[in-house]
This record gives structure tokens, sequence and C-alpha cells, in this order.
């Protein structure tokens, strides 16, 4: 507990990414029970929502630490353990419903010209690279990038307060 402590990085990275995670996995459940319009706002709500805490959790390590790189890897491990807790939910959804799946897309896809099977591993396959592009992309590249922009806010707060005392940076 005192190693987390001391690292400011791993702290944030894993308190908000966790939190962020668990909201998306909420997200996600309550945008399955309603109807596609309402879900889609709410896909929108927290897209935007998940931005500015990568944004966030940037402005708050660089200012912890001085340090902008700082408050770029904390929004890369941010992002990335957020959605590592929205792929495991996701995957376990998956291997609980993968037959209906199957047979849902089987049916989706039967047509003359489609000679592949779909079976169980093709889901599985295609679930886990899809997570896998998403913890990668949006996960850490994305929270990388946001936090990085969080970062820069206090950064330029920081000297432009120096400019008004008169000090160079």
């Amino acid at each position: 507990m005192i190693a987390i402590k001391e690292r400011p990085i791993l702290r944030e990275g894993i308190l908000f990414g966790i939190g962020i995670g668990i909201f998306q996995v909420i997200l996600g459940f309550i945008a399955s029970l309603v109807p596609p319009g309402v879900a889609s706002w709410i896909a929108i709500i927290g897209f935007l929502l998940t931005l500015f805490v990568y944004m966030y959790v940037g402005f708050r390590i660089t200012r912890e630490t001085g340090a902008l790189k700082k408050g770029a890897m904390a929004g890369a491990l941010t992002g990335g353990i957020a959605y590592l807790v929205n792929g495991i939910v996701s995957l376990v959804a998956t291997l609980v419903n993968l037959d209906a799946i199957r047979l849902a897309t089987q049916a989706t896809l039967k047509t003359p010209a489609q000679k592949a099977a779909i079976t169980n591993q093709v889901i599985i396959s295609s679930t886990l690279f899809t997570l896998l592009v998403l913890i990668l992309f949006f996960g850490v590249i994305a929270g990388a990038v946001f936090a990085f922009f969080g970062g820069r806010l206090i950064d330029s707060r920081r000297r432009l307060a120096a400019m008004r005392s008169g000090r160079k940076t």
C-alpha cells in the first residue's frame, strides 16, 4: 500500500482506471435497456466523460510531479485499466452467451455464398481481438494523448503565472 502512495502514476492510474471501467460497464448495461436513440446519447456522454477523466488525470499528475510525461503515462495507465475492466466484463458476457451469439451470427450470415462455418472459436477470437484493439487504441493511446493535453493546461498555467510575476521559464 505504501508503494502505491509513493507512486502517483500508479495510484491515480489504478484508481481512475477502475472507476471509469466500472462506469463504462454500468453505462453499457443501461444502454442495453433503453431505446437506440437514448443509447446513442448515453454512449456519447460516456465517451466525453472518459476523455475528461483522461485529461483530469493528466492535469493532476502533472501538477503533482511537475512532469508532463508522467501525466501522459498516468493517462495511458488509466485508459488501459479502464478498458481492461470493461473487456473482462465483455469477455465474461460473451462466454456466458456464446451459443446464442454463435446462432445469431450464423442466422445473420446465412447466405448461399457463405461457406465458412461460424464456430465458438471464431466468436471468442473476434471478441478478444476487438478487446485488444480497444484497450490498445482507445484505452492506452487516447488516454495518453488526452492526459497530455490535460497536463498542458497546468503547464501553461505555470508559464502564465511565471510571466506575470516577471520570471522567465
